[in-house]
C-alpha cells in the first residue's frame, strides 16, 4: 500500500501514470492555474485597458464557470474511469499573461493538445466531450470579451 499524506490508498486503486504529454495531474494542475488567473483578472478588472468594465467583469466570471465546471468533469471523469487522485496533487501553474483574449488562446491550446492526445482513447470520451463543448464556447468568450475594449 502507498501512504499520500496520512492516508493509505489500496494497492488494487490504479495512480494516474499516464506517460504521454497530457499527464492528467499536470494538466489539471494547468486548469486550476487558468481559473486562478481568470479570478485574478476579475478583481482586478479596473486594472486592464478596457472601456467596458462592468462587461468584462461579468465575461471574466462566465469563462471561470465554465473553465469550473470543465475542471470538475475532467477531474471526476478521471476518477470514475482510473480511480482516485493523489491528495495535494493540485496546485494551480498560472499562465503568463495579464490578458483575457490570450488567456483564451493558451485555454484553446491546451484544450486542444489534450483532445488531440486523447480523442482517440474511448476511455475519455467523457473528458472528449467536455473538452469538445469548453473549445465550441471559448470563442464565443473572447468575442464577447473583445467587444469590451
Amino acid at each position: 500500500m502507498e501512504i499520500i499524506g496520512d492516508f493509505e490508498l489500496p494497492g488494487d486503486i490504479e495512480k494516474s501514470t499516464i506517460s504521454r504529454p497530457y499527464d492528467i495531474k499536470t494538466y489539471l494542475n494547468r486548469i486550476e492555474g487558468y481559473k486562478t488567473k481568470i479570478k485574478n483578472l476579475h478583481w482586478s478588472v479596473k486594472l486592464l485597458p478596457y472601456i467596458e468594465k462592468n462587461e468584462l467583469h461579468e465575461h471574466l466570471d462566465e469563462l471561470l464557470d465554465l473553465v469550473s465546471d470543465y475542471e470538475d468533469v475532467v477531474a471526476e471523469n478521471y476518477m470514475g474511469t482510473f480511480g482516485v487522485l493523489p491528495l495535494g496533487f493540485l496546485s494551480g501553474v498560472q499562465p503568463e499573461t495579464n490578458d483575457p483574449l490570450e488567456l483564451i488562446d493558451k485555454i484553446r491550446t491546451d484544450l486542444e493538445g489534450f483532445h488531440s492526445t486523447y480523442s482517440s482513447d474511448l476511455k475519455y470520451i467523457g473528458i472528449i466531450n467536455a473538452t469538445e463543448d469548453l473549445l465550441q464556447e471559448l470563442p464565443v468568450k473572447k468575442y464577447l470579451i473583445d467587444q469590451c475594449k
